[in-house]
């Protein structure tokens, strides 16, 4: 029996109570986001996809501390399938990552990668009104999903780019004003002379093909809406339940002999059903993440060349089955009229689109590699090697690079000249100057363009079969000024320095995910960089990247930090937002 003395809350004061604890509790939640956000970064944290929705934090730290992942702190809400990770330092971010990504916890593989873009977040996380028809959301045209800016008219296209890329930039100042208490002294000296511009853009270059210019095309293997197999590309977003793949012949952006070859190993899914019954489910069904047939690779040239790479999912499947249709898929293309001159076949059961680098793959027709023509030169291809997707937008993007490096020797004055002898046997003298590194240079294409107009070209590449197609791609063009560094950029970068003259030029081309924190501070402590010249196709890395090399010289980040000098987009993804941007920076004085 309770005390009659002591007061008991009416309805309405326990009412009352418990709607202020819950609002205490919400209250708290958004102060500790805050919180989150002044103390980290965007670069010091990652999204971690592909967790139970009903996950807690604690079993979250549990995974983590099971693959040994150092961390500040995570964040788990039961309900979403993914979670965040806050990390010290950029470096241990980057480390870290690598140890989580594409690891297998309870069926599902993981993918590690920075925070989502904040609007797409918001669209992901958006709930239907009730009563609310449009979930599941209705797939759209397969032309407007791959080309989703044909809608305006080019020049249109170029001018939201260029707002886009001018947008970009100037969200780094806030950004450079969020991440230290004073913005760097070389913008502060332009904010008072009243440009309070990051860096001027000159323009976007327009392609020199709008239509039919990929090189490259990933198509989806999957069910279309008559429930039959075909090989195109998805309707929308899994996460909005649309999972069907649509024919892809009015697509802008595909080339002729991408259609071509998709058409003829069409007919070879469509018949899979006449073959032996190696699976329930012929094509991969991304809900149950089973059947056989996952996705076609196609590179097409201008020298007539193409290669393909053929993804299966072998998931349930008996491997004698497995070994029959890669055998029937050889047999089909050897019977072609005009096959392609590789033919890869790769067994691949992750969840997410893309295989690693190293997963492996089978030669099954042709030769190992394809070739395409770029500045005059030739390239050699192999499957997992990377090639810009527009040819002559990327004779236009290196072409812009060559320039900016070569105005930037010119203004130096430190010319070396070496003598050469004329076919008549006679002695001309030219001028070669200076010395480019060429981080992240990938298959060499860069590099390579660049070594006929400089002293020497140094060139630091992780994958070791780009690696490989760099240096036989030097000897294909006659290049001897250029050599290449195998491994990882952070590891190499400090013995690459010692080779370098002071006022080099480095060109940073990284892939989309960006630069290694430790090469950032690797470039920004090296004082023999005079200049770089930035390459990027990703507005988050570019952002990240730009800040802490152009900051405030700190603990973390020593060495005088860099100013941007210029900046030019260069569209090589017409009817698509994507846009390359280049910046020159020079160190400060």
């Amino acid at each position: 029996m309770e005390d009659s003395t002591v007061p008991q809350p009416t309805s309405t004061e326990a009412v009352v109570a418990t709607t202020e604890t819950s609002s205490d509790a919400t209250n708290n939640d958004k102060k500790r986001e805050r919180e989150e956000k002044k103390q980290y970064a965007p670069s010091l944290k990652r999204m971690v996809f592909g967790l139970g929705k009903y996950l807690d934090n604690k079993k979250f730290e549990k995974i983590l501390q099971g693959l040994n992942v150092e961390y500040d702190k995570v964040r788990k809400v039961p309900g979403n399938p993914w979670g965040i990770i806050f990390f010290a330092t950029e470096e241990l971010a980057a480390t870290e990552q690598q140890k989580i990504q594409g690891q297998v916890i309870d069926g599902k593989t993981l993918d590690c990668k920075l925070p989502e873009d904040k609007k797409e977040k918001q669209a992901r996380d958006k709930k239907p009104k009730k009563g609310d028809d449009s979930e599941p959301k209705k797939p759209i045209s397969v032309a407007l999903a791959t080309a989703p800016w044909s809608i305006h008219d080019y020049e249109k296209q170029i001018e939201m780019k260029r707002e886009a890329v001018k947008a970009n930039l100037k969200s780094l100042i806030k950004l450079m004003r969020s991440e230290a208490p004073t913005l760097p002294e070389w913008y502060l000296k332009r904010s008072h002379a009243g440009n309070k511009e990051f860096c001027p853009v000159e323009d976007v270059l327009r392609s020199p093909v709008r239509e039919y210019y990929r090189n490259k095309v990933s198509f989806t293997m999957g069910i279309d809406d008559n429930e039959q197999p075909c090989i195109g590309f998805a309707k929308g977003r899994i996460l909005n339940n649309v999972d069907r793949v649509g024919d892809p012949s009015e697509c802008l952006v595909l080339s002729a002999e991408a259609m071509r070859i998709r058409n003829e190993y069409q007919k070879f899914v469509q018949n899979s059903e006449q073959r032996e019954d190696y699976s329930k489910q012929r094509m991969y069904d991304k809900h149950s993440h089973l059947g056989f047939w996952r996705e076609m690779v196609v590179k097409t040239f201008s020298t007539g060349e193409v290669m393909c790479v053929f993804q299966v999912s072998d998931v349930q499947i008996d491997p004698a089955a497995v070994q029959k249709e890669r055998e029937n898929l050889r047999i089909f293309t050897e019977k072609l009229t005009h096959p392609p001159q590789s033919v890869w076949f790769q067994i691949y059961n992750g969840i997410s689109n893309v295989a690693p680098d190293d997963c492996p793959m089978d030669l099954i027709h042709g030769s190992q590699a394809v070739h395409e023509n770029l500045m005059g030169l030739k390239f050699r291809i192999s499957p997992n090697a990377f090639f810009q997707v527009n040819t002559q937008g990327a004779n236009q993007l290196y072409t812009l690079v060559k320039d900016w490096c070569l105005e930037i020797l010119q203004g130096q004055q430190k010319n070396e000249k070496t003598e050469a002898k004329t076919p008549d046997g006679g002695v001309e003298t030219s001028e070669k100057k200076g010395v480019v590194l060429d981080v992240c240079c990938g298959t060499g294409t860069i590099g390579i363009c660049l070594a006929p107009h400089v002293k020497e070209v140094i060139g630091i590449e992780m994958v070791s079969e780009a690696v490989d197609d760099a240096r036989e791609n030097a000897k294909l063009n006659g290049v001897e000024n250029i050599s290449f560094l195998k491994g990882k950029a952070e590891d190499v970068f400090h013995k690459t320095t010692t080779l370098l003259p002071s006022g080099c030029i480095a060109v940073l081309d990284p892939p989309r995910a960006g630069l290694h924190p430790a090469v950032v501070k690797s470039i920004r402590s090296c004082s023999k960089i005079e200049y770089i010249v930035f390459v990027s196709c990703d507005k988050a890395s570019l952002t990240s990247n730009v800040m802490n090399l152009c900051k405030r010289e700190t603990k973390t980040y020593s060495g005088k930090p860099f100013v941007p000098i210029k900046c030019m987009g260069v569209d090589l993804f017409p009817h698509t937002p994507n846009v390359e941007v280049v910046i020159m920076m020079k160190r400060e004085e």
